[in-house]
């Protein structure tokens, strides 16, 4: 099978190409009519993929694209003016395209064949505005708030990030802000304190990041374009675990949503992510069987550190073939993370949520196996709200897998999965039915 642009080097793409920042050119002889909102289709392939662009030509020509099917907004591309026509660099490496503009139509097509058909659209304006919600071991915790450049109120609803890169300037993060607020919402994103830093002499858990929320929902709501009901919380990964404590703990949530949502505390978390990865793998029973050993040693060493020596003498006699499959801490200190949350028990606060819940899971999810997360749920959600719990086949562990519309096996894009989306749309219009839209 070909692979064009899979997922791994789209999402890298994104990363180099808007790194870069906003970039621009002088003027030179732009059409001032390219100045303008545009939405369209970036094909390469015969495999289309959504884009809105944003354009201004004067004083300096500057350009910024959006993709929605990809959950990124608003990101620099760099433009340049030449000879009545402008000079774009298309993102994911498929080079520079010469737009021409006629009829109200802005075209043009790459060295590489990318073509880029696009027509005047409204401007779909957001309003960003920038808060301090707390302070941590001497470091103020900022966020940002994205909603509709309208009066409102905007309902609110809390983005929490999984582990991966935590902050704002993490375009996979921050684009649900826009997500969200593109639907009707005020969405904040927050820059969350690392693994690393501590509080009173010992790492934040949970409970502490939990409250960093309520305190975010404290801030928030005092501000007079922000309705004091039905407020939201959409969490990834870890950040469902950060979600699941907020709503135990503060009546003022109405509604949660995750994607890789786990049941499981860290530690056994841990282990069932091993256990399903270690059965993929190629290897023998004997070999499993050793590799598993290894990781529940780890985990005893978590609770019990007089058991170090011992762990680290596993390590030492690890066999190359699983050698990459577990865990290998250097010393006691990195296990200090699953240390710290190891009476961390979410099915706790799961079975104590009052308010509706929609959780997605990829099918091929090796840090949350969705069907045993799945099975969980269902058990330990209260029966009487009206819950919704996915599973989306050909995705992992951050919903993301091909975009393929012509049924062949090449893939060229790859994103969040549009059945995750129309499910997620869907749930969200029961949940606020009376939310502004800018959609």
């Amino acid at each position: 099978m070909m692979r064009t642009l899979g997922l791994m080097r789209t999402l890298a793409a994104l990363t180099i190409t808007f790194a870069l920042g906003p970039v621009s050119s002088a003027r030179g002889d732009c059409p001032d009519a390219m100045s303008g909102s545009w939405t369209g289709t970036l094909a390469f392939r015969d495999e289309p993929l959504a884009i809105d662009l944003d354009v201004n030509v004067s004083p300096r020509a500057t350009a910024r694209a959006s993709f929605p099917e990809l959950v990124r907004y608003e990101q620099p591309l760099k433009i340049e003016c030449e000879a009545a026509r402008a000079r774009l660099s298309l993102p994911f490496g498929l080079g520079d395209a010469l737009l021409d503009i006629s009829d109200g139509q802005l075209a043009g097509t790459s060295d590489i064949g990318a073509e880029l058909s696009m027509r005047a659209a409204t401007p779909r304006t957001l309003r960003r505005t920038h808060h301090e919600i707390a302070e941590v071991a001497g470091e103020s915790v900022m966020g940002t708030l994205v909603r509709p450049d309208s009066s409102g109120p905007f309902p609110l609803v809390l983005v929490l990030a999984g582990s991966g890169n935590p902050v704002r300037a993490n375009a996979g993060y921050a684009g649900w802000a826009d997500w969200f607020a593109h639907r009707g919402f005020a969405a904040f994103v927050y820059d969350r304190p690392t693994d690393e830093v501590e509080l009173d002499g010992r790492l934040l858990t949970i409970a502490d990041h939990a409250a960093l929320v309520i305190q975010a929902l404290n801030r928030l709501g005092e501000l007079s374009d922000i309705r004091s009901d039905g407020a939201g919380l959409f969490g990834r990964s870890r950040g469902a675990w950060i979600a699941f404590e907020a709503a135990g703990n503060d009546a003022r949530f109405a509604w949660l949503a995750g994607t890789g949502s786990s049941a499981l505390g860290a530690i056994d978390q841990n282990l069932a992510a091993s256990r399903q990865v270690l059965a993929n793998a190629e290897l023998s029973a004997s070999e499993r069987a050793d590799a598993m050993a290894v990781q529940t040693l780890h985990a005893l060493t978590a609770e019990n550190p007089e058991l170090w020596p011992r762990l680290a003498a596993a390590l030492a006699n690890r066999k190359e073939v699983w050698a990459d499959l577990v865990n290998q801490p250097r010393d006691p200190e990195d296990l200090g993370w699953f240390a710290a949350h190891a009476s961390h028990r979410p099915a706790d606060a799961i079975a104590q949520l009052d308010v509706p819940v929609f959780l997605a899971w990829g099918a091929n999810d090796r840090v949350t196996p969705a069907e045993t997360n799945q099975a969980l749920f269902e058990v330990l959600l209260p029966p009487e709200f009206e819950h919704e719990l996915h599973i989306y086949p050909g995705v992992g562990h951050g919903l993301e897998g091909p975009l393929n519309t012509d049924g062949d096996e090449e893939i060229v894009w790859s994103g969040t999965s549009p059945a995750f989306i129309v499910d997620l749309e869907r749930w969200l219009a029961r949940r606020m039915p009376t939310a502004p839209t800018n959609h």
